[in-house]
């Protein structure tokens, strides 16, 4: 485990003083463990994306959106040890506050700035319960702003860290390991995702054995696979007599017209980010967060609509380049293997996803010319044994 700057023990010292007369000593050194813990894993989590992306004088605003895609369930059943990030932070109140220090420690490394925030960014109220029943495109921003310019204004900031612990195996003093979604935006690039992932970051005596409880679920797209999108998403965009670089939305819109409302489960989210990560580290594709708030066709709009109708709530695809900024929309459908059953867990925790993936359709729209497709491509998934 990484030492401690000077400063952060003293705060440490300070937190063990004030619960003197309270505890023996024994646990008064247990808790200072404990946090330092949390107080690492949480620089050790951002520190490899400060340093690709933080410019000296960024301004950085931190935001934690509780426990994420977990929260929703999962179609596809392992098992799983039963993790509630509520009760957590109930029985370790301090987590989150020491958790973020690390980051800031991070942010300033790399020369950021950090602020403090005199109030909390505004949510959207009953997202979750919106997400469950299709009404906003899927995997919208749940930070209740329209605009990059308004955020901006608020908090003074040009990038937002937006993460979420989706779970924490610990056996207090000794080791702790925690899993996070990170997201890292640029304010100023219209909403530029410039990094997007899920990781293990663990404490140096974190045990092998206990990786398995940190399950984390995975999707790998091969290279080849990916090499063959890009090059042929490339020559379509200069056939028309366009190129790179791009500004994309990526917009799930699969199965809603096909199905209906199907539920929303911990899978569509590991796709999109898996998709989105992978998309945005191609040389000249800019990946945008959805910011504003759009939604789907209401299922009765769709009963007897044409079939493979594009099924975003709007009347022209110019509203979509007004409304988030971009030209252009990487619409996917997912063509599952299974809809529902078992899967396995290795003993390092990973949980493959890949043999119920298939993979997805992906195509281009050009939403400034009316809805133009400008490239289609089926993006593989599976393994060879799916």
């Amino acid at each position: 485990m990484k030492k401690l700057v000077f400063i952060f023990c003293g705060c440490l010292s300070m937190a063990v003083f004030l619960l003197s007369g309270c505890v023996t000593v024994e646990p008064q050194e247990e808790i200072a463990t404990y946090y330092s813990m949390v107080y690492d894993i949480g620089y050790d989590a951002f520190q490899p994306i400060a340093e690709n992306f933080i410019e000296s004088g960024d301004s950085v605003l931190i935001v934690n959106t509780g426990q994420g895609f977990r929260s929703l369930g999962f179609r596809f059943k392992y098992e799983s040890e039963e993790f509630d990030l509520k009760k957590y932070l109930a029985d370790h109140p301090f987590f989150i506050e020491y958790l973020e220090s690390g980051m800031i420690r991070s942010i300033l490394k790399n020369r950021g700035k950090g602020y403090e925030r005199l109030y909390l960014p505004d949510y959207m109220t009953d997202y979750e319960e919106l997400l469950r029943e299709n009404e906003y495109i899927f995997n919208t921003s749940l930070l209740n702003y329209d605009r990059w310019e308004d955020i901006k204004e608020d908090f003074n900031v040009n990038k937002i860290l937006i993460y979420t612990v989706n779970k924490v195996v610990d056996e207090e003093s000794k080791y702790i390991g925690a899993q996070l979604s990170l997201k890292f935006i640029d304010v100023d690039g219209s909403g530029r995702i410039l990094w997007e992932s899920t990781e293990n970051v663990l404490s140096s005596d974190f045990p092998n054995t206990k990786l398995v409880s940190l399950d984390s679920p995975y999707i790998e797209i091969s290279k080849d696979a990916m090499s063959s999108f890009y090059n042929g998403l490339k020559q379509a965009l200069e056939n028309e007599g366009l190129g790179l670089p791009i500004d994309a939305l990526l917009v799930k819109i699969d199965d809603i017209p096909i199905l209906g409302n199907y539920p929303i489960t911990a899978e569509d989210f590991i796709v999109e980010q898996t998709l989105g990560s992978q998309l945005g580290r191609l040389k000249g594709i800019n990946i945008l967060e959805k910011l504003y708030k759009r939604r789907y066709k209401k299922y009765w709009q769709l009963t007897n609509a044409v079939f493979y109708i594009n099924p975003l709530q709007g009347g022209e695809y110019a509203e979509f380049g007004n409304y988030y900024g971009s030209k252009y929309m990487l619409g996917y459908r997912v063509l599952w293997n299974a809809q529902t059953g078992k899967i396995d867990i290795d003993d390092s925790g990973v949980v493959g996803l890949n043999e119920k993936i298939l993979g997805v359709y992906i195509k281009l729209i050009d939403v400034e010319d009316s809805g133009r497709i400008i490239y289609g491509s089926f993006l593989p998934f599976a393994s060879k044994n799916a």
